[in-house]
């Protein structure tokens, strides 16, 4: 019995210490993760302030070649369109339909809950 359990126990402390490795290498993967949504934040913030100076530069610009001329109603509305759809981010439509759609079914929920009552 005393060989079983030497047995047993050799394994359980084999066992023990490839988890203590598996622990340690996720501790590691999870700083690495940490550490690279840091730089690519870092990365995506500074690619947004430079889209933006670019749009604060062309704007700028188009500021002074239309100094005599009234500007066009809808030029900073079009930067801010293109901005919007260059980030994946729902357009103002978009949003428009999605209230819609919310509305619709608060409407249709309070029906239910009068129906239930």
């Amino acid at each position: 019995m005393t060989e079983q359990t030497e047995s047993l126990n050799e394994r359980l402390e084999q066992a023990r210490e490839q988890l203590r490795e598996a622990a340690d290498k996720l501790q590691k993967a999870v700083l690495g993760i940490a550490n690279r949504v840091e730089q690519g934040s870092s990365e995506f913030f500074d690619s947004l302030v430079a889209a933006g100076e670019k749009l604060e530069k062309q704007k700028q610009k188009a500021s002074k070649t239309s100094a005599s001329k009234k500007a066009e109603p809808g030029l900073l509305e079009s930067y801010a369109n293109r901005l919007v759809a260059s980030l994946g981010l729902p357009s103002s439509e978009d949003l428009q339909a999605l209230n819609k759609k919310l509305d619709s079914l608060t409407r249709k929920v309070r029906k239910l809950e009068k129906a239930g009552a």
